[in-house]
C-alpha cells in the first residue's frame, strides 16, 4: 500500500511483517492462510469478506482475534 494512502491508524502501527487491508478489498487470501494472528475489526467489513477471511483463516490455524473497539487509538491503548 502507498504511504499516502495509509490511514493514521495504519501509520500509528508498528508491527513488523504487519499487513493492513482496504475495508473496501478482499485480502489475499494465501496471506491470510499463512498468517500466525488474523485481527479483525468486524464492525468495517462487509459480511460476504468477513465470512472468507474467517474461511482461510481456520484453513490456514491461524489464530484469529477481534478488535475491541472501532477506534484505531483505543485499539492500541
Amino acid at each position: 500500500m502507498a504511504e499516502a494512502k495509509k490511514s493514521q491508524a495504519q501509520k500509528a502501527w508498528k508491527l513488523a511483517g504487519a499487513r493492513f487491508y482496504d475495508r473496501e478489498m478482499l485480502p489475499e487470501i494465501d496471506a491470510i492462510k499463512g498468517a500466525d494472528v488474523v485481527w479483525i475489526q468486524a464492525n468495517a467489513l462487509s459480511h460476504k469478506y468477513y465470512y472468507r477471511i474467517i474461511d482461510a483463516a481456520k484453513q490456514g490455524s491461524a489464530d484469529i482475534r477481534y478488535f475491541r473497539y472501532a477506534s484505531a487509538r483505543k485499539c492500541a491503548e
